[in-house]
């Protein structure tokens, strides 16, 4: 398949997961995107134990799953703009280090399908903290007012 039909495909996927979860959890969403990188590290994971790679894999995927760990907990504790940078430093993974033949226990079609998923999280993720941020304002705003 071809690279940018799989990057639109993953997008086309995570603009419809967004819709999907902006019904089901409104005002809740971002601790599904949260548990959502997680997933997207634990993936790759389970691509290299399923797939037989070598244990020096196994060690870089476990990296890569703490590293996307800390990220979300960091969006929880912190600021939730850890959670944009996470996705978007998932990218970073799916091209870096997925996006060679050199991890032939991924399928082919997978890192540019994340690719594009990434891409479309992570500027959610934005627009969700702008979006909140501002109706934060908006609420203090009317409340300093009564």
């Amino acid at each position: 398949m071809d690279l940018w039909l799989e990057v639109v495909i993953g997008f086309a996927l995570a603009v419809v997961s967004i819709f999907i979860i902006r019904q089901v959890y409104p005002k809740k969403d971002h601790a599904f995107w949260r548990v959502g990188l997680v997933i997207a590290a634990l993936i790759y994971v389970g691509f290299a134990l399923a797939f037989g790679a070598n244990m020096g894999w196994i060690i870089i995927e476990l990296s890569g799953f703490a590293f996307y760990l800390f990220f979300a907990f960091l969006s929880k504790r912190v600021n939730l703009l850890f959670l944009a940078v996470g996705w978007g430093l998932h990218v970073l993974w799916d091209i870096l280090l997925h996006g060679t033949s050199e991890s032939a226990f991924v399928p082919d079609w997978y890192p540019g399908m994340c690719l594009g998923f990434d891409i479309a999280i992570a500027a959610y993720v934005l627009y969700v903290v702008r979006e909140r941020k501002g109706s934060e304002g908006v609420e203090m705003k009317m409340e300093m007012e009564m």
